[in-house]
């Protein structure tokens, strides 16, 4: 008898062993905690800007901050109001929806299999939805929302507000 079968059989990589399941469901928590942090700290220097504390568009020496946040959150609130301008709050609603989703996925994962897998590239489909949403939102406010009288470090709209938005000139 020859060993024929043995010439045959290809070596094949062993695949990885999957991570435990409890550390699979520690790593989701602690997404989605985070997910959720990052929410709140958000939405709570947005809420709290004050224009007179220091940040990225001015200087200034005040000895109690307005923002909760502290010093990086009133950088960071005047930062973002200020490229985004009040379309800042777009992020907020971002970061509310991926929590959901993550608490769904959390709470449906280990109990219920989901029954339709999502498709591929929806992470990339919802990413372009979102900066169209968002280009959009710059440029309605940009346009139309100048007589706002919101505390903010630029004009409605921010940067990118300028650019999308054709305003004729008269």
């Amino acid at each position: 008898m020859t060993k024929t079968s043995q010439a045959y059989t290809r070596h094949t990589k062993a695949a990885a062993p999957p991570l435990p399941g409890r550390l699979v469901r520690l790593l989701y928590e602690a997404r989605w905690l985070t997910l959720m942090t990052l929410l709140i700290y958000l939405t709570l220097i947005l809420l709290t800007y004050s224009s007179s504390d220091p940040g990225w568009s001015a200087t200034s020496t005040v000895s109690h901050l307005h923002n909760w946040g502290g010093r990086v959150g009133a950088w960071l609130a005047n930062l973002m109001l200020y490229i985004f301008g009040m379309s800042a709050w777009w992020w907020c609603v971002l970061l509310a929806h991926s929590t959901w989703r993550g608490y769904r996925c959390l709470s449906h994962r280990f109990l219920v299999p989901r029954p339709e897998p999502g498709h591929r590239q929806e992470g990339l489909v919802r990413a372009i939805g979102f900066v169209f949403l968002l280009s959009g939102s710059l440029g309605i406010e940009y346009m139309r929302m100048y007589s706002l009288e919101a505390q903010m470090p630029r004009a409605p709209g921010g940067v990118p507000g300028c650019g999308i938005a054709i305003v004729p000139v008269a």
